[in-house]
């Protein structure tokens, strides 16, 4: 095997420096940060929320008010908030219809039934753990 000398001068010498173009497609400006930041879910959108619990004359209002500001207090993504309360109003309004009215007496089997339900009705595994665990 031939190993020629290779000299550090001559090969930088060969390799001139171009200082990097700036490209401005991946500039970076604080305020497209800033509104891609901003929370899409406020105390107001929670009240909403609230609402439309008492709209439907589901139970647990209180229940459900501190568990969602808590979940605010905690920064919980707005999507996470969302969800949440989508799987709880289901969860209430499930309740209502066997006559449950307070928390208090729901009882293993009640959930059992509401996971049933919600298989019956199609749910992905995932999406019925999801509604699960938002109960």
């Amino acid at each position: 095997m031939n190993l020629e000398h290779v000299s550090v001068e001559s090969s930088q010498s060969r390799h001139q420096h171009h200082p990097p173009q700036e490209n401005k497609s991946t500039r970076f400006s604080h305020k497209d940060f800033e509104a891609n930041c901003q929370p899409r879910s406020t105390r107001a959108d929670i009240d909403h929320i609230l609402a439309k619990l008492s709209d439907k004359g589901l139970s647990a209002k209180t229940h459900v008010k501190a568990y969602l500001h808590d979940m605010y207090r905690r920064n919980c993504r707005p999507n996470t908030i969302r969800t949440n309360s989508c799987s709880i109003m289901l969860f209430l309004a499930f309740l209502k219809q066997l006559g449950k009215v307070q928390l208090e007496t729901i009882t293993r089997e009640d959930i059992s039934a509401f996971v049933e339900n919600e298989q019956d009705r199609g749910l992905a595994p995932t999406s019925v753990h999801g509604r699960l665990r938002a109960v």
